[in-house]
């Protein structure tokens, strides 16, 4: 993980979130990721815009926040109520936004494919776990081998978006079978091998 990566989300964002958990590891992100970064010195926001380039003019713009040990076992390697997700090959793009679908054990939620970039660069991959909280929040966890790396929020869709679905889904399912419908080429009277030209 690099935190040029986490430096691009969060400058994106405006926002600059410092976690620090139990055991004194740092995470930084914004409100939405937040990201463990090993070996970093406790520091302020001035220190915080140094190392992730942010220049004086952008600064002001910035909003800094820093947490101190809540919901401590989030944070954990280990958590009691963790289940392994299927990745899908499905990606959604919404207001110019690409999203992954995610099947949980409450039903499909989304996540921004930007907030994963910081994990592509591990040697062996990267997997992600549903989190469910004692009060019934979920969030997406993501680990290489048994390290967690990453605390991810789920996008919200609209209701609007869910309608969208549904109509296309509806019509789609009154189109013919595939095998049923003839070629572009042969419906345009030309020929599958090559450009009719005559």
């Amino acid at each position: 993980m690099t935190i040029k990566s986490i430096a691009k989300i969060c400058k994106s964002h405006k926002e600059v979130t410092r976690h620090t958990d139990e055991g004194g590891n740092q995470w930084l992100g914004f409100n939405g990721a937040l990201y463990l970064v090993p070996n970093l010195p406790d520091c302020d926001n001035e220190q915080l815009a140094a190392i992730f380039d942010i220049s004086p003019e952008k600064y002001e713009k910035m909003k800094f926040n820093f947490y101190e040990c809540q919901n401590a076992l989030l944070f954990n390697d280990v958590y009691a109520a963790e289940n392994l997700l299927e990745r899908s090959k499905v990606r959604y793009i919404v207001e110019g936004i690409e999203l992954e679908p995610l099947k949980t054990s409450v039903g499909v939620v989304f996540i921004n494919t930007e907030y994963l970039a910081p994990f592509k660069k591990f040697k062996n991959g990267f997997e992600l776990y549903e989190r469910l909280t004692p009060g019934g929040g979920l969030h997406i966890a993501a680990k290489s081998g048994l390290e967690l790396h990453g605390i991810l929020k789920c996008y919200k869709m609209s209701k609007e978006f869910f309608d969208i679905q549904e109509d296309i889904i509806k019509h789609a399912k009154a189109l013919p079978n595939n095998e049923e419908q003839i070629s572009f080429a042969e419906a345009m009277g030309g020929t599958t091998n090559g450009i009719d030209n005559n």
